[in-house]
Protein backbone atom coordinates (compact mmCIF):
# COMPACT_ATOMS: atom_id res chain seq x y z
CA UNK A 1 0.00 0.00 0.00
CA UNK A 2 1.55 3.29 -1.14
CA UNK A 3 1.89 6.26 1.24
CA UNK A 4 -0.12 9.37 0.33
CA UNK A 5 1.65 12.74 0.55
CA UNK A 6 0.63 15.11 3.36
CA UNK A 7 -0.76 18.05 1.39
CA UNK A 8 -1.04 20.14 4.54
CA UNK A 9 2.77 20.60 4.57
CA UNK A 10 2.99 21.75 0.96
CA UNK A 11 3.45 25.53 0.35
CA UNK A 12 0.61 27.47 -1.16
CA UNK A 13 1.68 28.83 -4.60
CA UNK A 14 -0.51 31.92 -4.43
CA UNK A 15 0.80 32.87 -1.01
CA UNK A 16 4.40 32.41 -2.17
CA UNK A 17 3.77 34.59 -5.20
CA UNK A 18 2.18 37.25 -3.03
CA UNK A 19 5.11 37.23 -0.61
CA UNK A 20 7.62 37.49 -3.46
CA UNK A 21 5.68 40.37 -5.02
CA UNK A 22 5.49 42.17 -1.66
CA UNK A 23 9.23 41.70 -1.15
CA UNK A 24 10.02 43.18 -4.56
CA UNK A 25 7.65 46.10 -3.98
CA UNK A 26 9.29 46.90 -0.65
CA UNK A 27 12.72 46.62 -2.22
CA UNK A 28 11.74 48.96 -5.06
CA UNK A 29 10.26 51.41 -2.57
CA UNK A 30 13.47 51.50 -0.54
CA UNK A 31 15.58 51.85 -3.67
CA UNK A 32 13.41 54.72 -4.89
CA UNK A 33 13.59 56.41 -1.47
CA UNK A 34 17.39 56.13 -1.46
CA UNK A 35 17.51 57.46 -5.02
CA UNK A 36 15.28 60.44 -4.17
CA UNK A 37 17.34 61.22 -1.07
CA UNK A 38 20.53 61.04 -3.11
CA UNK A 39 19.08 63.29 -5.83
CA UNK A 40 17.86 65.78 -3.22
CA UNK A 41 21.32 65.91 -1.65
CA UNK A 42 22.91 66.38 -5.07
CA UNK A 43 20.56 69.29 -5.81
CA UNK A 44 21.24 70.85 -2.39
CA UNK A 45 25.00 70.54 -2.87
CA UNK A 46 24.75 71.94 -6.40
CA UNK A 47 22.72 74.94 -5.23
CA UNK A 48 25.26 75.69 -2.51
CA UNK A 49 28.09 75.38 -5.02
CA UNK A 50 26.28 77.62 -7.51
CA UNK A 51 25.74 80.26 -4.81
CA UNK A 52 29.42 80.23 -3.88
CA UNK A 53 30.42 80.31 -7.53
CA UNK A 54 28.10 83.24 -8.23
CA UNK A 55 29.61 85.22 -5.36
CA UNK A 56 33.10 84.43 -6.63
CA UNK A 57 32.11 85.61 -10.11
CA UNK A 58 30.85 88.91 -8.68
CA UNK A 59 34.09 89.44 -6.76
CA UNK A 60 36.17 88.65 -9.85
CA UNK A 61 34.10 91.11 -11.87
CA UNK A 62 34.81 93.79 -9.30
CA UNK A 63 38.53 93.13 -9.59
CA UNK A 64 38.38 93.06 -13.39
CA UNK A 65 36.43 96.32 -13.61
CA UNK A 66 38.81 97.96 -11.17
CA UNK A 67 41.83 96.86 -13.18
CA UNK A 68 40.29 97.86 -16.50
CA UNK A 69 39.40 101.32 -15.26
CA UNK A 70 42.75 101.69 -13.49
CA UNK A 71 41.15 103.03 -10.36
CA UNK A 72 44.01 104.27 -8.22
CA UNK A 73 42.11 106.87 -6.17
CA UNK A 74 38.95 106.79 -4.09
CA UNK A 75 37.37 109.80 -5.86
CA UNK A 76 35.63 107.77 -8.57
CA UNK A 77 31.96 106.81 -8.75
CA UNK A 78 32.95 103.23 -9.62
CA UNK A 79 35.23 102.96 -6.61
CA UNK A 80 32.65 104.52 -4.29
CA UNK A 81 29.91 102.17 -5.54
CA UNK A 82 32.05 99.09 -4.96
CA UNK A 83 33.09 100.37 -1.54
CA UNK A 84 29.45 101.18 -0.68
CA UNK A 85 28.38 97.56 -1.15
CA UNK A 86 31.43 96.33 0.70
CA UNK A 87 30.63 98.56 3.69
CA UNK A 88 26.87 97.90 3.73
CA UNK A 89 26.83 94.22 2.69
CA UNK A 90 25.46 93.38 6.16
CA UNK A 91 23.61 96.65 6.69
CA UNK A 92 24.61 99.35 9.16
CA UNK A 93 26.59 97.89 12.04
CA UNK A 94 26.03 100.16 15.03
CA UNK A 95 28.61 98.42 17.22
CA UNK A 96 31.72 100.39 18.13
CA UNK A 97 34.40 101.01 15.55
CA UNK A 98 32.47 99.44 12.68
CA UNK A 99 29.86 102.19 12.87
CA UNK A 100 32.57 104.87 13.03
CA UNK A 101 34.21 103.46 9.90
CA UNK A 102 30.88 103.40 8.08
CA UNK A 103 30.03 106.99 8.99
CA UNK A 104 33.53 108.12 8.00
CA UNK A 105 32.99 106.52 4.60
CA UNK A 106 29.65 108.33 4.18
CA UNK A 107 31.13 111.69 5.16
CA UNK A 108 34.07 111.25 2.81
CA UNK A 109 32.10 110.20 -0.27
CA UNK A 110 28.63 111.75 0.04
CA UNK A 111 27.52 115.36 -0.20
CA UNK A 112 26.57 116.84 3.22
CA UNK A 113 22.90 117.34 2.26
CA UNK A 114 22.44 113.92 0.67
CA UNK A 115 19.69 111.68 2.05
CA UNK A 116 21.12 108.18 1.69
CA UNK A 117 17.69 106.57 2.02
CA UNK A 118 16.75 103.63 4.19
CA UNK A 119 19.49 101.80 6.10
CA UNK A 120 18.57 98.40 7.48
CA UNK A 121 20.50 96.60 10.14
CA UNK A 122 19.51 92.98 9.70
CA UNK A 123 20.17 92.62 5.98
CA UNK A 124 22.46 90.96 3.49
CA UNK A 125 23.22 92.73 0.23
CA UNK A 126 24.81 91.15 -2.83
CA UNK A 127 25.97 93.22 -5.76
CA UNK A 128 25.02 91.75 -9.11
CA UNK A 129 26.46 94.12 -11.68
CA UNK A 130 27.39 97.77 -12.29
CA UNK A 131 26.15 99.68 -15.35
CA UNK A 132 27.32 103.18 -16.27
CA UNK A 133 24.31 105.00 -17.72
CA UNK A 134 25.99 108.39 -18.23
CA UNK A 135 29.34 110.04 -17.66
CA UNK A 136 28.55 110.78 -14.01
CA UNK A 137 25.85 108.22 -13.21
CA UNK A 138 26.12 104.57 -12.28
CA UNK A 139 23.44 101.96 -11.50
CA UNK A 140 24.23 99.00 -9.28
CA UNK A 141 21.84 96.04 -9.47
CA UNK A 142 21.69 94.08 -6.25
CA UNK A 143 19.85 91.46 -4.20
CA UNK A 144 18.83 92.32 -0.64
CA UNK A 145 17.70 89.80 1.99
CA UNK A 146 15.84 90.98 5.09
CA UNK A 147 14.13 89.28 8.01
CA UNK A 148 10.71 90.49 9.14
CA UNK A 149 10.19 90.57 12.93
CA UNK A 150 7.45 91.89 15.21
CA UNK A 151 9.56 94.97 15.88
CA UNK A 152 9.77 95.48 12.11
CA UNK A 153 5.98 95.48 11.89
CA UNK A 154 5.63 97.91 14.81
CA UNK A 155 8.24 100.27 13.37
CA UNK A 156 7.27 100.26 9.69
CA UNK A 157 3.65 99.08 9.62
CA UNK A 158 2.15 100.65 12.78
CA UNK A 159 -1.34 101.02 11.29
CA UNK A 160 -1.53 97.29 10.58
CA UNK A 161 -0.38 96.46 14.11
CA UNK A 162 -2.85 98.95 15.57
CA UNK A 163 -5.72 97.36 13.64
CA UNK A 164 -4.68 93.93 14.89
CA UNK A 165 -4.79 94.71 18.58
CA UNK A 166 -7.08 97.71 19.02
CA UNK A 167 -9.98 96.99 16.67
CA UNK A 168 -12.63 94.35 16.20
CA UNK A 169 -11.36 93.07 12.84
CA UNK A 170 -8.43 91.34 14.52
CA UNK A 171 -8.90 87.98 12.80
CA UNK A 172 -7.94 89.01 9.26
CA UNK A 173 -5.39 91.64 10.29
CA UNK A 174 -3.68 89.32 12.74
CA UNK A 175 -3.43 86.61 10.10
CA UNK A 176 -1.85 89.06 7.66
CA UNK A 177 0.48 90.60 10.22
CA UNK A 178 1.58 87.29 11.71
CA UNK A 179 2.37 85.60 8.39
CA UNK A 180 5.58 87.56 7.54
CA UNK A 181 7.05 87.31 11.06
CA UNK A 182 10.28 85.35 10.99
CA UNK A 183 10.25 85.15 7.21
CA UNK A 184 13.29 85.97 5.09
CA UNK A 185 12.39 88.15 2.11
CA UNK A 186 14.61 88.43 -0.97
CA UNK A 187 14.30 91.79 -2.73
CA UNK A 188 15.69 92.58 -6.16
CA UNK A 189 16.57 96.22 -6.69
CA UNK A 190 19.07 98.86 -7.67
CA UNK A 191 21.08 101.79 -6.35
CA UNK A 192 21.77 104.77 -8.60
CA UNK A 193 24.85 106.89 -7.84
CA UNK A 194 25.27 110.39 -9.30
CA UNK A 195 28.79 111.80 -9.11
CA UNK A 196 29.95 115.42 -8.73
CA UNK A 197 33.27 115.69 -10.56
CA UNK A 198 33.97 119.13 -9.08
CA UNK A 199 33.75 118.09 -5.43
CA UNK A 200 34.52 114.40 -5.99
CA UNK A 201 31.51 113.08 -4.10
CA UNK A 202 28.15 111.42 -4.63
CA UNK A 203 25.35 113.99 -4.81
CA UNK A 204 22.43 111.63 -5.43
CA UNK A 205 21.81 108.12 -4.15
CA UNK A 206 18.50 106.59 -5.26
CA UNK A 207 17.67 103.15 -3.91
CA UNK A 208 14.89 100.89 -5.13
CA UNK A 209 14.01 97.36 -4.03
CA UNK A 210 10.95 95.36 -5.01
CA UNK A 211 9.26 94.57 -1.71
CA UNK A 212 5.89 94.01 -3.37
CA UNK A 213 6.70 90.75 -5.18
CA UNK A 214 8.00 88.71 -2.19
CA UNK A 215 5.10 89.91 -0.02
CA UNK A 216 2.66 88.96 -2.76
CA UNK A 217 4.16 85.47 -2.95
CA UNK A 218 3.97 85.20 0.84
CA UNK A 219 0.44 86.53 1.36
CA UNK A 220 -1.05 85.19 -1.85
CA UNK A 221 -3.20 88.12 -2.99
CA UNK A 222 -2.97 91.85 -3.72
CA UNK A 223 -5.75 92.75 -1.30
CA UNK A 224 -3.71 91.61 1.71
CA UNK A 225 -0.55 93.25 0.36
CA UNK A 226 -2.45 96.51 -0.11
CA UNK A 227 -3.62 96.32 3.50
CA UNK A 228 -0.02 95.87 4.67
CA UNK A 229 1.20 99.01 2.86
CA UNK A 230 -1.81 101.15 3.79
CA UNK A 231 -0.49 104.05 5.93
CA UNK A 232 2.85 102.24 6.23
CA UNK A 233 6.11 104.07 6.88
CA UNK A 234 7.75 102.24 4.00
CA UNK A 235 6.63 102.01 0.38
CA UNK A 236 6.71 99.00 -1.99
CA UNK A 237 10.10 100.19 -3.28
CA UNK A 238 11.48 99.74 0.25
CA UNK A 239 12.04 103.42 1.03
CA UNK A 240 10.83 105.30 4.09
CA UNK A 241 7.94 107.66 3.37
CA UNK A 242 8.16 109.76 6.54
CA UNK A 243 11.28 111.94 6.57
CA UNK A 244 11.24 112.63 10.29
CA UNK A 245 10.98 108.91 11.05
CA UNK A 246 14.36 108.19 9.45
CA UNK A 247 16.07 110.52 11.92
CA UNK A 248 14.36 108.93 14.93
CA UNK A 249 14.96 105.29 13.98
CA UNK A 250 18.30 104.56 12.33
CA UNK A 251 17.67 100.80 12.34
CA UNK A 252 15.12 98.15 13.17
CA UNK A 253 15.25 94.50 14.10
Amino acid sequence: MSQQPDTRKLPFPDEIKANIAAYHRERRRKNQARYRAKQHQLITDQEAYNSELQQEIVELRWKRETLMLDITRRDSVWAVAVKYFSVFRLGLDTAGGACTTTLDFLRATMAPDLDAGTVFRDIQIRLGRLDQISENSLVAYCTTSITITRSTLSSLFPRLVDQCFNHNNTSKCYRIADRPVGQRLVLYGSVRFTWDTTNNCVTSLITKADMLSPLLRLLGNLEDVSLVFRHARINPECNLVVNSYANQHSHFY
